[in-house]
């Protein structure tokens, strides 16, 4: 039988979603911006979706005292409520944070001339880039890290992530960087989207991002074909991540002696 108050409590994220990504199109339009855009935004909400709520670990991490508004508003069972350790992964906040973005994302298919194909690869991009969050997010909390700073630090980790491209610029590697960079290029999401959608133009061609980046500058840079290695990565790392969280509750959930 259905969960319904699972689905009425996933409609939040579903609609903050689908709003963040209708604000990107109605001011950028079918264009890099839109897709961009809700990624940024995706940066900042999914991180305290899915560190809300977790299932405490057997390292000691106390369910917090207080109550907040949030189980209204989250598409996670309470913290209040034992659960079982296999449950520590119900991924249920990935449809709704996923679909709202991608219903948005597929208005640039209907309304301009991205294809069905690089629409789901873009989509396939961004489920790759949640679970390498959650991973991030999972790793951290098995750590006994509260979860309010777990999803503060992963959310900052991954700014640093998508900018790398600028601040890594103020440093002096030179040849170094040169080296490192092909691999972050085509690991990054961001350039992994401009990769799939080449159609719409190239982000470090943009005025305003030649300014403040040394991509086809200083640093050799060649655009990626796609978003395959991008998807790859991710979740690849998202599965890792996951997997040692998993490994690491497991031992501890263990009786010893």
């Amino acid at each position: 039988m259905p969960d319904f108050r699972l689905l009425l409590r996933s409609l939040p994220p579903l609609l903050l979603t689908l709003l963040a990504a209708a604000a990107c199109y109605l001011a950028c339009g079918p264009t890099l911006g839109l897709f961009f855009g809700s990624l940024a935004f995706l940066t900042l909400l999914a991180p305290p979706v899915f560190a809300y709520r977790l299932p405490p670990f057997a390292s000691g991490l106390q369910p917090p005292t207080s109550t907040l508004p949030l189980p209204h508003f989250f598409p996670l069972s309470s913290p209040h409520q034992p659960q079982a350790p296999g449950h520590c992964f119900h991924l249920s906040p990935f449809l709704p944070l996923l679909a709202g973005v991608s219903i948005i994302w597929f208005l640039a298919v209907v309304c301009g001339d991205t294809s069905l194909g690089q629409w789901f690869l873009a989509t396939a991009l961004l489920a790759a880039y949640l679970l390498a969050l959650f991973g991030v997010v999972r790793i951290l909390t098995s750590l006994s890290l509260n979860p309010i700073p777990a999803a503060a630090l992963t959310t900052t980790l991954a700014l640093a992530w998508l900018t790398w491209p600028i601040w890594l610029a103020s440093f002096s590697f030179h040849d170094m960087y040169g080296i490192f960079s092909s691999a972050l290029i085509h690991a990054h999401p961001l350039l992994g989207l401009n990769g799939t959608l080449n159609h719409l133009g190239y982000w470090v061609k943009q005025d305003h991002i030649y300014r403040i980046t040394v991509l086809n500058q200083d640093v050799s840079y060649a655009q990626p074909h796609g978003a395959a290695f991008a998807i790859l990565a991710h979740a690849a790392a998202g599965a890792c991540l996951l997997l040692l969280a998993w490994l690491r509750q497991r031992r501890q959930s263990c009786p010893t002696g």
